[in-house]
């Protein structure tokens, strides 16, 4: 092997080793993300874009009276990403309130707080990258500092990097609803203090916000200007001015109270909105109704009833359909217990499932607080405050298809059920049809910490994928293959088989796979896939946040092993230009092979740990013409037929037979099997090393000729051509050799020079016959004194032909 070789093999298991540390950390009942001394509260969650979540929450552990705001990232994994325990976004007095989130577009994230620096409660922004690093001012940027309170503030993107923020503003004496736009760059874009979205002389309270697609945003708000409050709404453009009737559209004036509005883009530049409403004087039911982009009203006058059951309903919470549409989720009173129900309005305003709504949680005891995030194929994952007789409150959800039905165990699969309470729960998309929740945990019984937990599409905490715990080289091989090792999905078990094959799959670019598949190959469903020879599939998968493609290499059967390996081709390997890193995946399929999870990809290179033979037949045999050495071995460029990745030859020469081969001595490299060392003479004292390098960079034993070896060649009478060869020893002292050749008979002369030009000695002045000579210079001038050390030059003039050459004398 190599140096390179071993240098990168090392190296390699470095990488492995750290990136064994990273695998999925999800684990039953969730993962910590804030449990630091005190409490740590109000979490609230985002997508981070790659499958993971960014988490922001109030957070106590300074012990002062107020409390700080800490953010943390966990990837779709269950890897923490950034600090443990939370990056301290805010550090400062809070008093009031839940910190709220949203995407930043770029895998970071904009957070919003209000706090008590100036004595009154103002509004501040941050932004924190997918590294984790603050981008803006410390402490925040002021997004209002207007006199009095402003408080019960909601962030959404702005669809270019910044952010749109509603609140409740007191500035006047009464509430009123103001908002304000910062781009990515921390830049407030509207109004200073912020855009009056509604300043009517009555209260307007609980304003909540989507984006109009366009940049701007249309916000809703509860009103009391008609006494009991009502539900009301105004769009603000992204230059920051209104749209519809000064101080906001009615969207429900119904007798008694409205309140508890959502609200969720209709993906068509209006909006949909569901309120809890109080119309009938006895019971709270859930009504719901759409705005387009020009303020129109869609629907029923006052909004169509969402739940024919009449019976206290409360919470509504809100996410698209993906079809214009909308999916709602409440709380229900049901006999003695409450539960937790839902409904698909269709974007002409119809119920598109039950009419008394579908059944998400129908468990025995209270089920509250419900919250939701689309699932992306118009289906719908809720989450909930469960407290089922005989335990205390936990952390469950459900999975709605398109259809209303549920996908999940009924009633809803724990997120958390640990001793003691979870409460105030929040979710996100996990972007491949499940979700990560955060939560209030009490699970320690002193104080509050924030936990999460991820439910993948198929109902499962966690993800379930098979580990991949190395990826290294086949040893003792000629390159071309790794091994992949592999530790089991935990479903895998003797007690309930679920999972019933594991597939390998390489890494390829994306742009590859796309040209494949566009050229005719096939692209795979992972759900159609039945364990048959591997012939050439393909797969783009986005379990890794971004989209990659994959190519089917192998099935290994699942036999209930802790561990499986499989030998996996690479193509092409390890070389010192080049590390040769290939990328793998892990698919356990379920055996209804319907469902599969990918393993978090690894990565490994393949060496040739096999060295090239050493060449036969290493010769020299001693040139007269020219004067010099011709060495030759055998093989030639028919190595291949012994070793199918050889390279090059390469020819070493050095003064001893234990001089070490380097590029400092390199004679020669390249493929031929002969060289022609003109410098060679039978007292020059060299010895040549020969060796084979293989296209990995591996380099063969070493052949050895030394001065014993050469053998003699037949002498010429006279050489094909006049030449003078290299003076040898070079340098010398006290004396040295000059070879020489006539080809014809002539008058001849050999000189000594010094640098200046002067002649120091004519050596050779006269006829002479064609043949080979040599002469002995012995350091001295022409009146017999010893010259001093330095450079000299040589000149042989014989008829037309003339060559001059360097010489070095050292004293």
């Amino acid at each position: 092997m190599g140096k390179a070789a071993k240098s990168f093999l090392l190296l390699c298991s470095v990488i492995f080793l750290a990136a064994a540390s990273l695998h999925a950390a999800w684990v039953q009942n969730g993962i910590p993300i804030g449990s630091e001394t005190y409490d740590q509260r109000m979490p609230k969650a985002v997508s981070d874009g790659a499958d993971g979540a960014i988490f922001v929450w109030r957070d106590y552990r300074s012990a002062a009276p107020g409390s700080g705001i800490y953010v943390q990232r966990v990837d779709g994994w269950g890897s923490v990403i950034w600090t443990t325990n939370g990056i301290p976004l805010y550090t400062g007095f809070i008093s009031y309130g839940a910190p709220e989130i949203a995407s930043d577009g770029a895998g970071g994230a904009i957070v919003i707080w209000g706090d008590d620096r100036s004595g009154s409660i103002d509004l501040y922004a941050q932004r924190i990258d997918a590294a984790g690093t603050m981008q803006w001012t410390a402490g925040g940027v002021s997004i209002c500092a207007a006199a009095t309170d402003q408080t019960n503030f909601k962030i959404i993107s702005d669809v270019t990097g910044g952010a749109i923020i509603a609140w409740q503003d007191n500035r006047s004496g009464n509430a009123d609803i103001y908002a304000q736009k910062i781009d990515a760059n921390g830049g407030v874009q509207w109004t200073a203090n912020g855009v009056a979205i509604c300043t009517n002389s009555f209260e307007q309270n609980e304003p909540c916000l989507t984006t109009d697609g366009l940049g701007g945003a249309i916000v809703a708000w509860d009103d009391h200007r008609g006494g009991p409050s009502d539900i009301y709404a105004q769009m603000i453009g992204a230059g920051g001015a209104v749209a519809w009737t000064a101080n906001g559209r009615v969207i429900c004036n119904a007798v008694n109270a409205q309140q508890s509005q959502c609200i969720v883009s209709d993906d068509a530049g209006g909006a949909i909105m569901a309120w809890s409403d109080y119309r009938n004087s006895a019971d709270w039911l859930i009504y719901a109704q759409r705005i387009d982009r020009s303020g129109s009203i869609d629907w029923t006058s006052n909004g169509v009833l969402v739940n024919t059951t009449v019976t206290d309903m409360w919470h509504p919470a809100i996410a698209s359909d993906g079809w214009n549409g909308a999916i709602i989720t409440w709380a229900q009173i049901v006999g003695l217990d409450q539960d937790i129900y839902a409904q698909r309005i269709g974007y002409l305003g119809y119920r598109e499932w039950n009419a008394g709504g579908n059944v998400v949680c129908a468990a025995t005891g209270v089920q509250d607080y419900p919250v939701l995030v689309a699932d992306g194929d118009r289906g719908a994952v809720v989450a909930w405050q469960d407290y089922r007789p005989g335990v205390y409150r936990d952390i469950y959800a459900q999975k709605l298809l398109s259809d209303g039905l549920p996908d999940w165990s009924t009633n809803g699969v724990a997120a958390c059920s640990v001793a003691n309470d979870q409460v105030r729960v929040c979710i996100a998309s996990d972007g491949v049809g499940g979700a990560i929740f955060a939560w209030e945990d009490y699970r320690s019984g002193s104080s509050a910490d924030v936990y999460a937990q991820r439910i993948e599409r198929n109902g499962y905490w966690g993800y379930p994928a098979p580990t991949i715990t190395s990826v290294l080289d086949v040893p003792l091989d000629q390159g071309g293959h790794v091994t992949v090792t592999w530790k089991k999905s935990r479903l895998e078990t003797i007690m309930a088989v679920v999972i019933d094959r594991y597939s390998v799959w390489r890494m390829i670019p994306s742009a590859q796979l796309e040209a494949l598949l566009a050229s005719g190959a096939k692209g795979a469903d992972p759900t159609m896939l039945d364990g048959a020879s591997v012939k050439p599939v393909y797969y783009i998968s986005k379990a890794s946040g971004a989209a990659a493609g994959w190519e089917l290499l192998e099935y290994v059967e699942a036999t209930v092993s802790e561990a499986y390996s499989a030998q996996a081709a690479t193509l092409f390997d390890s070389t010192a230009a080049d590390p040769g890193l290939h990328h793998f995946m892990v698919m356990a399929h379920g055996t209804d092979h319907f469902t599969f999870w990918e393993s978090q990809p690894d990565s490994g290179c393949s060496i040739d740990n096999i060295l090239p033979s050493e060449p036969p037949n290493f010769s020299a045999v001693q040139s007269f013409d020219p004067i010099g050495l011709i060495l030759s071995w055998g093989y030639g460029k028919i190595a291949a037929l012994a070793d199918d990745d050889f390279s090059h030859y390469a020819l070493y020469r050095g003064m001893s037979s234990d001089f070490t081969p380097g590029p400092g001595n390199c004679l020669y490299e390249g493929p031929d099997k002969t060289y022609f060392d003109d410098d060679w003479r039978w007292d020059s004292g060299f010895y040549y090393k020969l060796s084979a390098i293989d296209i990995h960079g591996n380099e063969s034993t070493f052949g050895l000729v030394g001065p014993d070896d050469v053998t003699e060649a037949e002498t010429p009478k006279t050489p094909a051509a006049t030449y003078l060869t290299q003076n040898v020893p070079n340098p010398f002292n006290p004396s040295t050799t000059i070879q020489f050749g006539l080809a014809a008979q002539g008058r001849m002369t050999i000189s000594i020079y010094d640098v200046s030009g002067r002649l120091v000695r004519t050596l050779v002045d006269g006829p002479r016959s064609a043949g080979l000579y040599k002469e002995t210079w012995d350091g001295r001038d022409s009146n017999g004194h010893a010259v001093a050390s330095g450079v000299y030059f040589y000149r042989l003039r014989a008829g037309t032909f003339s060559e001059t050459k360097k010489m070095v004398l050292t004293r």
